[in-house]
């Protein structure tokens, strides 16, 4: 009880020293006790630190929040980032982005690369590291076959960031039959990896869909996989396999794709106990409030991503799903 008045204490911190993230929050603690002058004023001051473009169209969401000003809308909808912030702002103004790229023409001989070679790939990066951007966009058409089609939208999007590849590689090895369910999938492949077959990340998760080596030797078991090898994850149909499997699991737990995101990232336990739980109630600014306090950076920001790309990847289906809608059933788990 001696802390209850630690949050009042905020409203008036000097902001110089302080990050965007720090100015963010201290503009959601400001809005839940109603305090909308001093929130905006974190809010701009959010926006002016931020970097990232998403961060920027975040603080100016939450201003048209507090603010009513459909102006702010307007902005997002300059955004060149597909995010939840800039998809909302377009679905309440009733138009379309015009930066998202669904396909690429890809020629049907066979690559001659070895996309399952995490070296090979390394290799790759270290070419188009240093290359300007006229000579990464003709660098891209070595990579035009269907196989290598991830390749070609990371380097042209490396070329020019104001567009945004949504392509669905590998569909081939999709077993899934429904839009939603496909969509979930390719919305979390994306956020995951761009669908580079090889991708490792920092903490050596795997492949495409990411797994880490303990979780895919325990997978590999459950699916009955005879002299399973980690390399397997580099294999795009082996781990849009293990991927279709995990996130069929999840599904029998958690029926939103939000939801469903968060215990690909963070786990189910702790989507059931940390977010379920204790966020996603009814009241001010939900479920924009809840999605801001998800307890851990990393599946707060995941989840984000995964619902943007899955709107957009539910229209590539054929389901005609908005993220307005999505966002109400949020309330109701």
């Amino acid at each position: 009880m001696k802390f209850k008045n630690l949050p009042k204490s905020l409203f008036n911190v000097d902001t110089t020293n302080l990050t965007a993230q720090s100015c963010f929050y201290l503009a959601l603690n400001a809005i839940k006790f109603k305090k909308y002058s001093i929130a905006k004023r974190y809010l701009e001051e959010s926006y002016k630190k931020s970097y990232f473009q998403k961060y920027k169209d975040r603080a100016t969401f939450w201003l048209y929040l507090i603010t009513g000003d459909r102006e702010k809308l307007k902005t997002l909808t300059n955004s060149n980032d597909i995010n939840i912030y800039s998809l909302y702002a377009f679905e309440r103004l009733k138009l379309t982005p015009q930066n998202i790229i669904t396909k690429l023409p890809t020629s049907k001989r066979g690559s001659s690369y070895d996309i399952k070679n995490p070296f090979w790939w390394q290799d790759k990066l270290e070419i188009i590291a240093s290359m300007p951007n006229e000579t990464l966009i003709a660098y891209a058409q070595n990579f035009d076959t269907e196989d290598t089609l991830p390749f070609r939208a990371y380097i042209l999007q490396k070329a020019d960031f104001s567009k945004r590849y949504f392509i669905t590689p590998y569909l081939k090895y999709v077993t899934l039959k429904t839009p939603k369910r496909k969509a979930l999938l390719y919305a979390i492949a994306k956020q995951e990896s761009k669908f580079i077959p090889t991708e490792i990340s920092s903490s050596y998760a795997l492949g495409m869909m990411q797994f880490l080596p303990f979780v895919a030797k325990e997978m590999a078991k459950s699916l009955k996989i005879v002299n399973f090898k980690l390399t397997d994850m580099f294999d795009p149909q082996k781990a849009i396999l293990f991927a279709t499997f995990h996130i069929e699991y999840l599904r029998k737990y958690l029926k939103h794709p939000l939801f469903i995101a968060y215990a690909y990232n963070g786990g189910l336990n702790f989507t059931k106990k940390a977010i379920l739980k204790r966020l996603f109630k009814k009241g001010d600014f939900e479920p924009f409030m809840s999605i801001e306090l998800i307890p851990s950076e990393e599946p707060r920001e995941f989840g984000k991503a995964v619902l943007a790309n899955y709107i957009i990847y539910s229209k590539i289906f054929g389901k005609k799903t908005t993220l307005i809608s999505s966002l109400r059933k949020l309330i109701y788990h």
